[in-house]
């Protein structure tokens, strides 16, 4: 009972939220609530900015934080877009530039993509990233349009939608 609670208050709370700070310790990794949490994150389209906590602990060797970093991508690949930032909350470090990163993502929700640039860039993804091809020949984008901001998202417009590949 006391699960479903929380589970609630961290739905209402990402839903309440534009853009959401997923605090991981640098020392212990992810856990699997950082991992569905982080899959509710997306699901509700918000902004989400990582912050690895605690650097005061690292050892300071060489290529250690970028270490860390691949290791939270690769744990993480439904955040692979998603900036990461070192923090320690104990001495204040790095926490000025982890909110100016919380503002560039809210401001990048707000963002609206012009459907000519839009369909510009998938002709240059189509050209350059062979589409997939099904049992009834390649699959196309015709063309897209953002359809909405805070969430983002688009719509696109292709030649079949069954089997059409998420990638």
């Amino acid at each position: 009972d006391d699960m479903e609670k929380r589970k609630a208050t961290i739905i209402k709370t990402i839903d309440e939220a534009d853009v959401v700070l997923l605090v991981v310790d640098t020392i212990e990794g992810l856990s699997e609530q950082d991992k569905k949490i982080a899959n509710l994150i997306v699901r509700r389209g918000k902004g989400v900015v990582i912050a690895l906590n605690k650097t005061d602990l690292l050892k300071g060797i060489p290529n250690e934080r970028q270490a860390i970093e691949d290791r939270v991508r690769f744990q993480f690949p439904t955040l692979k877009f998603a900036p990461i930032r070192f923090i320690s909350a104990a001495t204040g470090d790095g926490v000025a530039e982890m909110l100016d990163t919380v503002l560039k993502v809210n401001v990048q929700l707000a963002r609206r993509i012009d459907t000519a640039v839009l369909n510009t860039a998938l002709k240059a993804w189509g050209e350059a990233y062979q589409p997939s091809r099904g049992s009834e020949g390649h699959f196309k984008v015709y063309y897209g349009t953002q359809i909405s901001a805070r969430p983002v998202r688009f719509l696109y417009f292709i030649n079949r939608k069954k089997d059409f590949p998420q990638t």
